[in-house]
């Protein structure tokens, strides 16, 4: 659709049920995406709010307002219908149908000419058409956009295209099948004639509504919105570029019936990335994915979903595997009580739920032998990670563990053969960062990480490092004077290591860093905001859609 401006606030066109016990009904919790990677529900007070910018502004490639009617019946001029549109506008839902739309054309006021051929001979005629509402079945279609129509395209959607090769993607526009149409057979829910309007009037105006039809498709006002589709996903322009794209209609359903309930019907583009094909035998119904309180008060007046597999599989857990999964491997020292260490990394495992990751029971050990006596330290670890999405909000918890244990040994004189002296600790360290999804701007995720660790009490001391995360500690102490200088420095080095390395500051600042997406492509005439994000129950992350100013 051409780029006309912001659409008006959402009138509130009816009262709706309230209260806990409605919500379940229409809230987005309850959405599905049925193995599609992408959706964009637009709904029908959308459409229509479009459709109403479109006839104010919208001029033919002539120049010729979509608004003011003056077209000929034939090439010779001898008829006319003048007057003036009223409103243009779309019912979303067809009975039996998720592919056709009704689209109405309205009249404030005007005349026909028409010649009436039910007399012999034909007689000029001429009628008024003022408060002629005529609907008609009309098919979504997409097709590919030709190359050399690019400069046609809105600003917005030439800006994102232009870094790319010509022949590395297509555009794909979603709109209303016209040509197709069946002008005659009228909705009759959508369709008022006058009451002076004949029958022979009524047969010849379908002649007129195909050339105003006509005039409305030159000026691309049957076209819904665009898609950039790119041949590979890995693509740089985006993150999740779609390959293939269609779309359903979709009703919406409440806990009752309720005044505007119409509105909230919605058509929705259907995207998948990586060449994927779109799964097979969809369901009529998805969810509300448009509900009540959408564009009145905010700024939302759709919704675009992306699947569990794409975001928090596709993106967000190999994005953080780096930094969460990251870790240190015990090695063996045979040479002095030095830790000696590798660097672990890992990958999560997707879940129902988000991810998880562990590294398992890893242990290495340092050695010393003295003149005459041996010192040994055993250290025992484990990390592991998890990403939960929170259903209703938009947050994703992570949880980090690291446990991990010390055992010092000092040998009186041979290792295994004298008298010893030996301490262990035990460390359990946690640490919880919550990000909170804020919203995406030019498609760049925004988010904000806030970490918790426990804190020491202020009330009490603690004679070793982090004293208030030791989980448990043994051992003999009443031999130790000899070895305790060596045993404490051992001791609070390893362990100041490993939970520096666990709760290190950069670790907030790595995750907020590494979630930043990279432009998104999405169809529609104008560049949007992405607002208000909230993971459903399956964990697909839902944007609502704002226009840009």
């Amino acid at each position: 659709m051409p780029d006309v401006g912001e659409p008006l606030p959402r009138p509130v066109t009816g009262v709706r049920p309230t209260g806990a016990e409605t919500m379940s009904d229409y809230d987005k919790r309850a959405t599905t995406l049925q193995g599609v990677s992408t959706l964009l529900a637009l709904p029908q007070w959308y459409l229509n709010e479009r459709l109403s910018d479109l006839l104010e502004g919208g001029v033919t490639p002539d120049g010729k307002s979509l608004k003011d009617v003056r077209l000929p019946i034939d090439d010779a001029g001898d008829a006319w219908l003048t007057g003036t549109i009223a409103e243009l506008g779309v019912v979303v839902t067809v009975p039996g149908s998720v592919g056709k739309v009704v689209f109405t054309v309205e009249f404030l006021e005007g005349t026909m000419d028409f010649y009436d051929i039910t007399v012999a001979p034909p007689k000029p005629s001429k009628c008024d058409v003022a408060g002629l509402k005529i609907g008609f079945l009309v098919d979504l279609a997409k097709a590919g956009v030709p190359a050399e129509r690019y400069d046609r395209l809105s600003g917005d959607l030439r800006e994102r295209i232009a870094p790319l090769p010509r022949d590395a993607f297509t555009i794909e526009q979603l709109f209303l099948d016209f040509e197709n149409a069946d002008l005659v057979q009228y909705d009759k829910a959508s369709t008022t004639f006058p009451k002076k309007m004949t029958a022979a009037a009524i047969g010849v105006f379908p002649t007129y509504l195909a050339t105003y039809l006509e005039r409305v498709r030159a000026a691309d006002g049957h076209v819904l919105g665009y898609t950039v589709v790119m041949p590979e996903w890995t693509d740089p322009v985006a993150t999740f570029p779609p390959s293939s794209l269609d779309f359903t209609t979709n009703r919406y359903r409440g806990a009752k019936p309720a005044p505007g309930d119409a509105d909230l019907d919605s058509v929705q583009y259907l995207m998948m990335t990586g060449n994927a094909p779109l799964p097979d035998n969809l369901k009529p119904w998805w969810g509300n994915f448009v509900t009540p309180d959408d564009g009145i008060g905010n700024t939302r007046y759709g919704t675009i979903a992306m699947a569990k597999e794409a975001f928090v599989d596709g993106y967000l857990l190999p994005s953080l595997a780096g930094v969460l999964c990251a870790h240190f491997v015990p090695q063996d020292n045979d040479e002095n009580l030095d830790l000696m260490s590798s660097a672990g990394s890992g990958t999560f495992t997707p879940t129902a739920t988000g991810g998880t990751w562990s590294s398992g029971q890893l242990s290495g050990y340092s050695h010393k032998t003295n003149s005459v006596s041996n010192d040994h330290v055993v250290l025992t670890s484990s990390w592991d990670a998890a990403i939960e999405f929170t259903p209703g909000a938009p947050t994703v918890v992570i949880r980090r563990n690291l446990d991990f244990t010390v055992d010092y040994t000092h040998w009186y004189g041979i290792e295994d053969h004298a008298a010893k002296v030996n301490f262990w600790v035990r460390y359990h360290v946690p640490q919880t960062l919550t990000m909170t999804l804020d919203g995406a701007d030019d498609g760049a995720l925004q988010v904000t990480v806030v970490v918790d660790t426990p804190q020491p009490d202020p009330l009490e001391l603690y004679d070793m490092p982090y004293g208030w995360l030791i989980a448990d500690s043994g051992g003999s102490q009443s031999i130790w004077a000899g070895v305790q200088e060596t045993l404490e420095k051992t001791v609070d080095t390893i362990v100041t290591s490993l939970v520096d390395r666990q709760l290190g500051d950069q670790v907030e600042d790595d995750v907020q860093r590494r979630v930043n997406l990279a432009p998104f492509v999405y169809p529609g005439g104008s560049q949007l905001f992405l607002v208000d994000p909230v993971f459903n129950n399956a964990g697909d992350l839902l944007f609502g859609v704002s226009h840009k100013l």
